[in-house]
């Protein structure tokens, strides 16, 4: 079930923002006024996420607001913007594995984390938890996800070494919390959140909880 996840993972990153096969030639259409729009706003949102993030350890700000933090959902993100922004020719391709790597050595060496899960907001120099961060499932996954296609996408290399430990370490069970369903978060104050994650982007969270090599939960959730 693992391959299939990571094939689903990168069949959805391809529909993201990584152009389709080129036409035959003298097939090709000029432009519309939304490719033209839609290309502006992709290569925007590829250069925030590469000049919003801590240049040594990776870490991405959570928002562009004054006193905000950075935060485990962004950081993650913006690998898969990296490897779109190699695909559309935006960003070199070994400035952006430098970066990748940076990354993953800082989820997988750096970051607190509770089996396997991070905080959900980070300080952006020092990665420790900010103020009350709970340990996000959610936050987490959409992370994962992105490190898993950054992975596959740079096969064969440290990369997909590092992505594959951040993954396997993962124990979805113990976020069950003795039920049948995810858990959203934990907080080492007050323990795990009342209520499940359900349907919407908890099924991120499902697919990596279902296909899991090492910390799979039961198929009956």
């Amino acid at each position: 079930m693992a391959a299939a996840i990571r094939a689903i993972l990168l069949i959805a990153l391809v529909v993201a923002g990584i152009p389709g096969a080129p036409k035959a030639a003298g097939a090709e259409e000029p432009p519309t006024a939304s490719d033209v729009f839609l290309d502006k706003v992709q290569r925007a949102a590829v250069a925030y996420f590469w000049q919003e993030a801590n240049p040594r350890t990776g870490l991405v700000w959570n928002t562009t607001e004054l006193h905000t933090s950075a935060s485990i959902t962004a950081t993650g993100v913006a690998l898969s913007a990296i490897v779109i922004g190699i695909e559309r020719g935006w960003i070199q391709r070994e400035e952006g594995y430098a970066r990748v790597l940076r990354t993953l050595k800082t989820m997988a060496e750096q970051l607190e984390h509770v089996q396997g899960f991070f905080y959900h907001y980070l300080d952006f120099d020092r990665g420790v938890r900010v103020r009350d961060a709970e340990v996000s499932c959610i936050d987490t996954a959409i992370a994962i996800v992105s490190v898993l296609a950054a992975g596959e996408y740079f096969k064969g290399t440290e990369v997909q070494q590092l992505a594959q430990q951040l993954y396997e370490r993962l124990d979805w069970a113990w976020f069950l919390n003795g039920e049948e369903t995810l858990r959203w978060s934990w907080m080492p104050e007050e323990g795990f959140q009342e209520g499940s994650i359900h349907f919407s982007e908890g099924l991120l969270a499902y697919l990596l909880a279902l296909g899991s090599p090492t910390h799979p939960i039961p198929e009956s959730s």
